[in-house]
């Protein structure tokens, strides 16, 4: 499971970045442009977020999975998946390893080793590119909340 200090500061980021109150889902995307270039140093990150069960606009989030990306091969023009913590779910996934349970142990100490390194990273300011992107909203929040506007389409509307 996610440590505290990790689901505080996403939750603190979520305030901050102002993030409407419809939103139910949204992913946060944590990116150092060097990487890019360089291929080195922290790859990039992506957390998902699910509002809790709480129906105001200002309830906690929790995370539902943590995704790390990186270079294949030494060849590749894209990153692709490099860890997949899914916590809703209760599974993990790697390119060698495929996917298994996230409560093994192996997979646990994993997740600790790699989420004590991301905090360090975020503690140090490390990313340069910090994005958040609407992934679901509550339809029923966003009647009340939006001006009304049938061709109005708030899925992926990004916040930095």
């Amino acid at each position: 499971m996610p440590h505290p200090l990790l689901v505080d500061y996403l939750n603190t980021l979520i305030k901050k970045l102002d993030i409407p109150g419809y939103a139910s889902r949204v992913a946060l995307n944590f990116r150092i442009s060097e990487y890019y270039r360089s291929r080195t140093g922290f790859p990039p990150v992506e957390v998902q977020l699910e509002r809790g069960p709480s129906h105001s606009s200002h309830s906690t989030w929790r995370i539902v999975f943590v995704t790390s990306f990186s270079y294949p091969t030494e060849n590749a023009s894209e990153v692709d998946v490099e860890l997949y913590f899914n916590f809703l779910r209760g599974w993990f996934y790697q390119p060698d390893a495929e996917r298994c349970n996230l409560h093994q142990p192996k997979v646990t100490a994993l997740y600790q080793s790699y989420e004590v390194a991301f905090l360090r990273q975020l503690a140090l300011n490390s990313f340069d590119i910090i994005q958040a992107t609407i992934t679901a909203i509550d339809h029923a929040k966003a009647a009340t909340e939006l001006p009304y506007k049938k061709e109005k389409n708030n899925y992926g509307q990004t916040y930095h």
